[in-house]
């Protein structure tokens, strides 16, 4: 709002003596008090809104690691386990289920690919050659890396070509093993010339597994042992390589790193809440707006569900064995004091934590009730969290409420101090006419106080 785009011009006390500007922003002060107060109301509000969406962050982080970390049945997938003690000379993947079991592996021999050499001479006018019955033109003058490239880039061509030098073209099969005769034919007449005893025929790899020779085109073996794939890089020579594959078996390291995954969500959500209801306000509405924190001390919303939290973890599932009915059975609790020992900030703070041998212990033990334990122990935890979650929960509305209150004292103070701006432009115009209107006087006094000087002393003169 627009008070005016005419500026006053302000004469500062020079008819009156009295600090003007001084009285208007002291009166001025007093109104805008309220204003002061209400942009404080808006930023403790503001300050409790992020709070409380910061907190529903927490604890739908803390949703998603109970039901997709602790609850998931995936992390209690049996799977199997594959190992080489010598992976530089046999290297060993699954490819699917795989007899398990151990197999000694010897390499006598590598698959290698067919290749031939020719000496190029270059042509002074476009040639014809036929390699493995394609036709390929020569440009006049193409040189032997650009014959090289063309014939790499042939996708018909069952060949690579490499260029040695200035003159030697290289041709080898794509794929290795054993070829029939005839390999790589060519027929090139004086421009491709074949080198003598350059020819080398492919090999098959000869390998054995428990000693049952076999043979192969490839290096990597797919069908040797079903289920996985066998790379052969180098020759065994009498040390063989053994490949040992596990039985079908949970795997402990993904349930231990889901648990923590849990813990850590957990603790991070736990210590949001606590942080909340256990930081006392400043005092004074100016200080809380100035400090933004303590917004939410003592929250008894806050306090419920940080009681629950920390109820819920060492309530045991009802119906599963005594010694795998609890997380601390399992190993994880907030850690125990030892004797007389004081127990840990953290324990004291209710924050879980994992001891990884019991629950190694445990999964060896009865891996099928310990998965039973997470499954219907997250479960019945995911729906307290869930309730804090939801879009129409209580902290949401909450801070729903506290965002459209803010709104709402936003456009009050907006408002408010359009308001002022035109009351403080009324009070300086007062002013000004004020000063104005005693200047005017003064003048006129000064003027009439000369004028009966003037008659005074006319009439004395006129006596004498």
């Amino acid at each position: 709002m627009s008070v005016g785009s005419e500026s006053l011009v302000k004469f500062e006390g020079l008819a009156s003596g009295l600090h003007t500007q001084e009285i208007v922003n002291a009166m001025m002060a007093v109104e805008r008090q309220s204003l002061t107060r209400m942009r404080d109301e808006r930023t403790v509000l503001e300050t409790q809104e992020g709070a409380l969406r910061n907190l529903r962050a927490d604890l739908q982080s803390l949703l998603t690691a109970t039901t997709t970390e602790l609850g998931s049945p995936a992390i209690f997938a049996k799977s199997q386990q594959i190992s080489s003690s010598e992976p530089s000379r046999v290297g060993a993947t699954l490819s699917g289920s795989a007899p398990a079991g151990g197999y000694s592996i010897t390499v006598a021999g590598l698959a290698s690919a067919a290749q031939r050499s020719f000496t190029y001479h270059s042509p002074s006018e476009e040639k014809s050659v036929t390699i493995e019955g394609h036709e390929l033109k020569i440009k006049a003058g193409e040189t032997l890396a650009q014959l090289a490239e063309s014939i790499n880039a042939n996708s018909e061509l069952p060949l690579l070509a490499t260029a040695v030098g200035g003159e030697t073209l290289v041709l080898s099969e794509r794929a290795t093993g054993k070829q029939g005769p005839g390999y790589i034919a060519v027929s090139g007449g004086e421009t491709l010339t074949e080198v003598l005893g350059s020819a080398k025929e492919g090999t098959n790899a000869a390998y054995a597994i428990n000693g049952v020779e076999g043979s192969s085109k490839s290096n990597v073996l797919t069908e040797a042992i079903p289920g996985v794939t066998l790379t052969l890089s180098a020759l065994t020579g009498s040390s063989p390589v053994s490949v040992t594959i596990s039985q079908p078996e949970v795997d402990k390291a993904k349930v231990v790193e889901a648990v923590k995954a849990f813990i850590s969500a957990y603790n991070s959500a736990l210590t949001a809440i606590q942080g909340e209801i256990q930081t006392k306000p400043p005092s004074g509405l100016a200080a809380q707006a100035q400090e933004r924190k303590g917004t939410l001390f003592g929250d008894p919303e806050l306090l419920s569900i940080a009681t629950t939290m920390r109820q819920e973890a060492y309530t045991a599932v009802a119906g599963l064995p005594s010694g795998v009915s609890s997380l601390t059975d399992i190993g994880i609790s907030t850690g125990a004091a030892s004797g007389s020992a004081t127990p840990s900030q953290s324990a004291i703070e209710g924050k879980l934590q994992l001891e990884e041998s019991k629950l190694a212990e445990a999964l060896a033990r009865e891996p099928e009730a310990v998965q039973k334990l997470l499954k219907e122990w997250s479960a019945r935890f995911a729906v307290g969290v869930e309730a804090s979650t939801q879009t129409a929960s209580s902290l949401d509305s909450r801070a729903q409420s506290d965002e459209e209150r803010a709104l709402a004292i936003s456009e009050r103070s907006t408002a408010l101090s359009e308001m002022l701006e035109v009351r403080q432009h009324n009070l300086e115009a007062r002013f000004v006419a004020l000063e104005s209107t005693l200047a005017r006087l003064k003048v006129q006094s000064s003027y009439v106080s000369a004028q009966l000087s003037k008659l005074s002393a006319s009439g004395s003169t006129a006596i004498l």
